[in-house]
């Protein structure tokens, strides 16, 4: 099943939470709560601004506490609202 946004609403691949060494053991669940607000805006809802689908592709930050995760068949989604959407990082 694919989900496509509505509204304002943005779906976001989120990035996953690196670890730096071996030492510590992650339970199930942490890299979506403790992952960095980075990801790539993989599609905007039909209601949103030009200026955010015009960052579809792309790599934004947005706020620490914004979104849901939303499961469908099984498959883990990012979505939130384009007023999260900070800004665009260039690597």
């Amino acid at each position: 099943m694919k989900f496509e946004p509505i509204f304002a609403y943005c779906k976001i691949e989120r990035e996953k939470l690196k670890s730096k060494s071996g030492l510590i053991l992650l339970p199930d669940g942490a890299d979506k709560r403790n992952a960095k607000g980075f990801g790539i805006l993989v599609a905007a809802g039909d209601t949103a601004s030009d200026v955010i689908k015009t960052l579809v592709g792309k790599r934004v930050l947005f706020k620490e506490f914004a979104g849901s995760w939303v499961e469908i068949e099984g498959e883990q989604t990012f979505v939130c609202h384009e007023e999260d959407i900070l800004g665009v990082v260039q690597d």
